[in-house]
């Protein structure tokens, strides 16, 4: 996160008055999807307005991780390439509603199935980002890459994690750190899994079969 901080924290500060803005929009053309009243007036218009909201939200979380992806392949990086998902939204909400419909059913079955999907495709949206691969096609590059080495990944998100409950102790101060961390900590992944040179790319032979 060295020398990244202050792009990522413009990057977050940006997304979130995007988020306002776009609220703020939708609650002058159709006032009775406020938050406040998502469910009380309009539910099947409300709806579409949270799927708008949701849409909206992952294509910038995108770009905040390209940004790390950035970050970790040596290239300068800046805050404006929050924006950088616009032109591959299509893709990337595709990819958020296939996961999120997969890992849904998953944790139907068990939990279980859900637990290693939602780890297995924690590289789908860097692999579009970077290499603009279809949905699909990205999902299951992410899940075979991860698969060889799942307990790994699935550990170091659980560290990240309780890295970042402990940040919340003095008053929320250690998310300055905790925060571009977690933004930056996929990007590594995704280079030490797919990066040419790299230790693991005996991964490579998985990933394309």
């Amino acid at each position: 996160t060295k020398g990244v901080k202050a792009s990522l924290w413009a990057a977050i500060a940006v997304m979130y008055l995007v988020m306002l803005l776009t609220e703020a929009a939708v609650s002058f053309f159709v006032p009775s999807c406020g938050m406040a009243q998502l469910v009380a007036f309009g539910y099947g218009v409300c709806t579409v307005v949270q799927l708008l909201m949701g849409m909206v939200s992952v294509i910038l979380t995108a770009g905040l991780l390209y940004i790390g992806v950035e970050k970790v392949a040596g290239e300068a990086v800046s805050w404006t390439m929050v924006f950088r998902g616009g032109a591959l939204a299509g893709k990337i909400v595709l990819a958020t509603l296939l996961q999120a419909a997969l890992v849904t059913i998953g944790f139907f079955f068990l939990v279980v199935p859900g637990v290693y999907l939602a780890v297995g495709y924690s590289l789908t949206l860097p692999l579009i980002m970077d290499r603009e691969m279809s949905a699909w096609e990205a999902m299951e590059a992410s899940r075979k890459a991860v698969h060889k080495v799942w307990w790994k990944v699935s550990g170091i998100f659980g560290l990240m994690g309780l890295i970042h409950l402990i940040s919340l102790i003095p008053f929320g101060a250690g998310l300055i750190w905790t925060i571009p961390m977690f933004i930056i900590l996929p990007g590594v992944l995704y280079h030490r899994l797919f990066s040419a040179g790299s230790k693991d790319t005996y991964l490579q032979e998985a990933i394309w079969e």
